[in-house]
């Protein structure tokens, strides 16, 4: 089994400064993923990308303590309520590494609360 993570901004990143660059990353991660789910998958290997949406990390709390700056520029963009926890996406990654996922292989997982902005 193997895994792959990319973080979901889409549209909100695709402004000057880089966006571009991050996109265009992670539609290659996408190409990747699938190509090696094509691969492998003679040899009973499965792969799959799980595509994140705002997990507050503790990077983000080092530089906004109290989540009020992420809060408001994230405002409207996921469908779901709160801000995801790194314990919202570890049930993803178990559920993709059991017997229970043994014939998904070459897809994109979005576990981001419904993003609407990308």
């Amino acid at each position: 089994m193997l895994f792959r993570m990319a973080f979901g901004c889409g549209a909100t990143c695709a402004r000057p400064g880089g966006g571009a660059r991050l996109l265009t990353s992670k539609a290659a991660l996408v190409g990747f993923t699938r190509s090696l789910a094509r691969e492998a998958g003679p040899k009973n290997i499965r792969a799959n990308l799980v595509m994140l949406g705002a997990v507050r990390t503790e990077a983000e709390a080092e530089f906004d303590p109290d989540g009020s700056a992420t809060r408001e520029r994230l405002a409207g963009c996921q469908s779901l309520p709160g801000r995801l926890a790194p314990d919202d996406v570890t049930g993803t990654f178990a559920f993709l590494a059991s017997d229970d996922s043994a014939h998904i292989t070459g897809q994109v997982l979005n576990v981001d609360g419904g993003w609407v902005n990308y």
